[in-house]
């Protein structure tokens, strides 16, 4: 485990506040805001190293998650949700587009079958193979990926994750074509339930709105377009001012939403650089 102590987006590292104790990898941490930018961030985290290890032999095992009807069913329903929020910034289909952190790779599928058949996928999980995507290119890491050019890039519920923003970048540039589209989904921090039970999803990185433009700029992307999603039942208690999950089916049926703590954030940059 290694020590963040300072600001990954605005490189402050005297004005840290704590925010809040919190558990990564079972192991005791806190969440810290930066004074300065109001970005936050878990303060202990994994290498890159030992994270590829863990998503490629732990991640789901300790979740206890599998591929399930159900499962499925949750990711296409994200899936086809993030096409028509994307569909007006695709490149044309013989461009190539590569989704990281691919899960169990149902977006990527969905994407090939509507004639984008020059797909990637990078997902460390050795079990997506068995998921009928043998027509699909995959890579263990995003750092084996070479002689490729993408037009389109998908970090759906993967840039929390991601361990070092700098060298993730310097990797992403080298692989994109100029002007590429990158689409991120990540959770609403502003959120309190959300934030409050990130311990079990293993987060390193907490977003708003403002603090994921702010991180996106730094490394020459050019905000396109930015909502707020959430879950298609959710009530705000006057208790905890938390958001709960109320769905009867336990089904993700993302919909647009004005609420600024809705679950999730939804967005496309520009490469300009």
């Amino acid at each position: 485990m290694i020590e963040v102590n300072k600001c990954p987006s605005c490189g402050i590292s005297d004005s840290l506040i704590s925010v809040m104790p919190h558990k990564i990898f079972f192991k005791e941490s806190f969440i810290v805001r930066c004074s300065a930018c109001e970005f936050l961030w878990l303060k202990n985290q994994l290498d890159d190293k030992e994270l590829t290890h863990y998503y490629k032999k732990q991640y789901r095992n300790i979740k206890k998650e599998e591929f399930t009807f159900g499962r499925f069913k949750n990711d296409l329903q994200r899936a086809i949700s993030q096409y028509l929020f994307y569909k007006k910034y695709l490149p044309c289909k013989t461009e190539k587009i590569i989704e990281i952190g691919a899960g169990w790779g149902v977006s990527a599928k969905y994407l090939y079958k509507q004639g984008f058949n020059r797909t990637t996928i990078v997902e460390p999980d050795d079990r997506v193979l068995a998921m009928s995507l043998n027509y699909i290119d995959r890579y263990d890491h995003i750092d084996d990926v070479d002689s490729h050019f993408f037009s389109f890039i998908v970090l759906s519920h993967v840039f929390e994750h991601i361990y070092n923003f700098d060298d993730f970048f310097k990797k992403i540039l080298s692989i994109s074509t100029r002007s590429s589209v990158l689409f991120i989904e990540v959770p609403n921090c502003e959120n309190n339930y959300l934030l409050d039970n990130s311990d079990t999803s293993f987060h390193y990185w907490f977003f708003t709105k403002k603090t994921l433009a702010k991180i996106l700029k730094k490394y020459g992307y050019q905000l396109l377009e930015m909502k707020f999603y959430g879950k298609d039942k959710f009530i705000q208690t006057d208790v905890d001012h938390k958001h709960q999950y109320t769905s009867f089916d336990n089904s993700i049926k993302e919909y647009e939403s004005n609420d600024p703590r809705a679950f999730w954030i939804r967005a496309c940059f520009r490469l300009e650089v």
